[in-house]
């Protein structure tokens, strides 16, 4: 098969876009946020004599939503992350 006729013309732009290290940079760094938050929050609700040992704390990520969409150009990197935390506490029996 032969193409008769010329393929001509188009442009190539460059566009920022996010990789997946911005990605995965962004997603550890709102995690280690939300983990800071968390771990204060479950301090803030222990009942007096209790523990929380936060090097137990596990995540468990809900949602994750990215704007732009993977391989779609865009200035801004958005996340959208819902995560769940479970911690190991020990409170007094009263």
């Amino acid at each position: 098969m032969t193409n008769l006729e010329e393929t001509s013309g188009g442009i190539d732009i460059n566009q920022p876009g996010a990789t997946s290290r911005d990605r995965q940079k962004l997603q550890t760094e709102l995690l280690s946020i939300f983990r800071e938050q968390a771990e204060e929050k479950l301090s803030d609700a222990l009942e007096p004599g209790g523990l929380l040992f936060p090097d137990t704390l596990e995540e468990k990520i809900i949602n994750e939503i990215y704007d732009p969409p993977i391989d779609q150009p865009g200035k801004r990197l958005e996340l959208t992350l819902v995560v769940k935390f479970t911690p190991v506490m020990l409170q007094p029996l009263i």
